[in-house]
């Protein structure tokens, strides 16, 4: 399986937020966050998606068009998704009318 996007939605406040941000880059792993704090609409759509307002939450989207929802920094979780894909290069589109996501790029 190949990994499209990861999507991580966070809150300035929440240590566990923190602690899957600091774990991915760590791993040189690429995602887009969105602070659902300052920003209603990606809240919104956080809802939508994961049917609570717990953070973390991280989609991580393959190009076969499946989605993986993870709910709180699940570490087992996580690894097994990335340990059985590989990446994809796919630009990224912020939910209608928020602001650009702040996106990390592992180092080459």
């Amino acid at each position: 399986m190949t990994i499209k996007k990861i999507t991580v939605y966070s809150t300035r406040t929440c240590s566990y937020c923190v602690m899957l941000k600091s774990w991915l880059q760590s791993k040189n792993v690429p995602f887009t966050e969105y602070s659902v704090d300052y920003n209603r609409i990606a809240a919104e759509h956080m809802v939508r998606l994961s049917g609570q307002m717990g953070v973390p939450f991280t989609t991580v989207e393959f190009t076969d068009g499946t989605v993986k929802k993870v709910l709180g920094f699940d570490r087992q979780q996580l690894e097994l998704l990335l340990e059985s894909a590989s990446f994809a290069t796919a630009p990224s589109t912020p939910p209608n009318g928020s602001k650009p996501p702040r996106t990390f790029k592992s180092k080459p």
